[in-house]
């Protein structure tokens, strides 16, 4: 996919005085995410006035999620035409470089949704409110669950990699790499809009950027993207699919109840016997599932190894017009691109939380 102009030569960034230029830039790259948002929220909301999905929950999805892909991002890359881009030099993996990186997503992705774990049950003990999303499971195990998968294998990964690697990196990347993969990453886990994903996004997001970075070849974090997707979205809805899931939910809230019950007094009201016979009954049924989550964390393990094995190859190149420290992070953070990415993503978080909108 074409989604910019003829990249400038890398000489040219060589310029007097690129203070203006790399402002110009980091605004440019903060503001698109904003963008993005903006265009998708306004035709969602024009398309939810004038269609009632209340009773299709398929069109309900087509509506919450092709205007961001359709209408919203077509903006994105208009918007980027503005700014010159310098793409990373091209560099190919080896088949096995690129099968090799898929166990570092799934120990990210699962060390930090464990983390997203911890931090939303700290968070409403903390304000009263439950802070979890819940849409990634009513979207895997819920009526719709097919349509869903396609637009998180298919078209989540093509769209989010474009933006927030491609058309972002390539306006930033020539003042420093590492910042650009920081930034890159950043925005990916804070435009998810909750912290159920924030983390594991946001270090998924760092990943992909340096393999962006490195190669200059988009289609690899695609790839990735859509196999990691594919793993935790469609994987599971295969695996489960001969599963009361109703009954299977409702077992798992009612055992995990009973637990902080129980450790809340003590052991002294509930019988942890019950808690047992109530998972136990559901081994029978769950068995697929089992099986998909040891392969899960096997796979994280051999994430870890795999990290330990390719550390040396973190390596992230020198910036091709470096800025004084100083004037790099007023160049970053005094911008209006920021101010919009800001505000949105507070909205958001905000949203996920309370249900403003």
């Amino acid at each position: 996919m074409n989604t910019d102009e003829t990249p400038i030569p890398e000489q040219s960034a060589l310029v007097e005085n690129p203070v203006p230029a790399a402002r110009r830039a980091y605004s440019t790259a903060f503001f698109l995410p904003a963008l993005l948002f903006i265009v998708d929220l306004i035709v969602i909301v024009i398309l939810r006035v004038l269609i009632d999905t209340s009773k299709s929950i398929a069109l309900a999805y087509i509506i919450n999620f092709f205007p961001m892909y359709l209408i919203a991002f077509p903006c994105c890359v208009l918007a980027a035409r503005l700014v010159p881009k310098m793409p990373p030099t091209q560099k190919a993996l080896k088949p096995w470089e690129l099968l090799a990186v898929f166990p570092v997503c799934q120990f990210l992705a699962i060390f930090g949704n464990f983390i997203g774990i911890i931090f939303n049950a700290v968070l409403s003990s903390i304000i009263g409110v439950n802070t979890s999303a819940t849409f990634l499971q009513e979207g895997v195990f819920g009526e719709e669950s097919m349509l869903f998968a396609f637009i998180a294998v298919i078209c989540a990964p093509i769209v989010e990699e474009l933006l927030f690697r491609k058309l972002l990196i390539d306006r930033i990347r020539q003042y420093g790499n590492g910042t650009a993969i920081v930034i890159s990453g950043l925005l990916f886990g804070l435009f998810h809009g909750n912290f159920t994903q924030f983390f594991y996004a946001t270090m998924l997001g760092f990943l992909f950027a340096f393999i962006y970075t490195r190669t200059g070849k988009i289609h690899y974090t695609i790839i990735l993207h859509m196999a990691l997707n594919f793993w935790g979205s469609a994987l599971p809805m295969l695996v489960t699919r001969n599963l009361d899931k109703e009954a299977f939910f409702k077992a798992v809230q009612d055992a995990m109840d009973a637990l902080q019950k129980a450790f809340s007094t003590g052991g002294q009201y509930i019988n942890l016997d019950t808690v047992n016979q109530e998972l136990t009954t559901l081994f029978g049924d769950i068995k697929p599932l089992l099986i998909y989550s040891a392969c899960n964390y096997l796979l994280a393990f051999l994430g870890i190894i795999m990290l330990i094995i390719l550390r040396k190859r973190f390596r992230i190149d020198p910036p091709v017009t470096p800025l004084p420290t100083r004037t790099h992070l007023n160049v970053i953070f005094l911008n209006l691109g920021v101010l919009f990415a800001v505000g949105i993503c507070v909205f958001q978080f905000i949203n996920q939380i309370f249900g403003v909108l």
